[in-house]
């Protein structure tokens, strides 16, 4: 049975260096990972729509990262499965797969699906040196996609500073030790 990991979060908080930590430990085990990204998804669907340029999000200028906010705020409006339906099906069709992650989960119906699928969710927080919350400057504070999380109580937390990356990557690698061994009890019993 795939061992599911969700990864929430606001922007820039460490889900993708919390996923990529989990991913490079899975590999050193010589298991198969695959990742379902609903942020990766948006950004596909506007390229083959020809809302945007083929670009990575890495190298997106902030005109072309509120294009991918906006389509992905409205396509979800239309339809709150719109992003989170398909990889759920890709998820279950896929075989052979030791690890899913989905590591840019947003909103409670998304996280609600992991944790369906017998997931587990990993909620990640960034903080500033005075204790307050990171905001992310490239993308409104008060974006229900960067507040959503607020009603999703996590499995596990890593809460971190600013520049503390290598902790989150640690602190990541230990939670995916403990679910492992979670996961493993639970397929035994079931």
């Amino acid at each position: 049975m795939t061992l599911i990991i969700g990864v929430l979060g606001r922007a820039r908080h460490g889900k993708s260096t919390a996923c990529e930590a989990i991913a490079e430990r899975v590999k050193q085990e010589g298991l198969k990972t695959k990742f379902f990204d609903i942020g990766d998804k948006v950004r596909l669907y506007c390229i083959e729509n020809n809302l945007l340029p083929k670009v990575d999000r890495k190298d997106m200028t902030a005109e072309q990262l509120k294009i991918l906010v906006d389509v992905g705020k409205q396509k979800r409006k239309e339809n709150k499965e719109f992003w989170i339906g398909p990889l759920i099906e890709d998820l279950r069709a896929s075989k052979n797969i030791d690890v899913a992650f989905f590591p840019n989960i947003r909103h409670k119906n998304e996280a609600d699906h992991v944790k369906e699928e017998g997931g587990y969710i990993i909620g990640c927080k960034r903080y500033n040196e005075d204790g307050s919350l990171f905001i992310s400057p490239d993308r409104p504070a008060n974006d229900e996609s960067e507040t959503g999380m607020r009603f999703i109580i996590p499995d596990y937390y890593i809460n971190t500073k600013t520049g503390e990356n290598v902790l989150v990557e640690k602190l990541a690698v230990t939670i995916f030790e403990h679910i492992k061994g979670e996961h493993a009890r639970r397929t035994t019993t079931a």
